[in-house]
């Protein structure tokens, strides 16, 4: 019969009273936090927060926030936000035509009638604005025919004619031309006696 033989070894009291310490944890140091960078995180989650309100899947980390407190993101079709701390969210939108379309956003049927109105839209079609080319031609054109000509022969030669000085014909100029005659003959004579 073979003998099951265990070895056992035995910790020494050094060893045990090793096992049994703790260390206690220590903190670690917290980075310093920029306050703008802050700002902008608040910001941040704010415009996803109120986005989600409306239900416009904008994700946080699609935003890009300022320091003046606004934040845009561009949507999948195109649709560019701009969120304004707090609660203001405007939505643009290119129409068919090319042109953006600008809109502010405070309910949830907003946004989808944006961009029904910008698939619909026909204020910038070609000829609409060939319309309006037009019209503003022909504003100008009458504007241009209700314009008189002015005949200034007559206020040139008004102006032409020889006009009296205005100080001659000011109130109190004698009496100003009397004084200046009397100071300079009172600083000749004291020149004189001085001499």
């Amino acid at each position: 019969m073979s003998r099951n033989t265990k070895t056992r070894t035995r910790k020494t009291a050094a060893a045990r009273k090793a096992s049994t310490k703790t260390t206690a944890p220590t903190q670690a140091t917290l980075p310093v936090r920029n306050p703008h960078t802050f700002e902008r995180e608040v910001t941040t989650a704010s415009a996803t927060l109120y986005a989600g309100s409306l239900r416009i899947h904008a994700p946080h980390h699609t935003w890009t926030a300022q320091d003046n407190g606004t934040a845009t993101t561009t949507l999948t079709d195109d649709t560019h936000l701009l969120y304004t701390h707090p609660h203001r969210l405007e939505a643009t939108h290119p129409c068919t035509h090319g042109y953006w379309h600008t809109n502010r956003i405070g309910a949830d049927t907003e946004l989808p009638t944006l961009i029904t109105a910008c698939a619909n839209c026909t204020t910038h079609a070609p000829a609409h604005r060939a319309q309006q080319l037009a019209a503003g031609i022909h504003r100008a054109t009458a504007s241009a025919e209700d314009t008189q000509t002015l005949d200034v022969t007559d206020l040139r030669a008004d102006h032409d004619q020889a006009q009296p000085h205005p100080t001659e014909t000011t109130p109190g100029y004698d009496i100003a031309l009397a004084a200046a005659e009397a100071h300079g003959h009172a600083a000749a004579q004291h020149q004189e006696t001085n001499q």
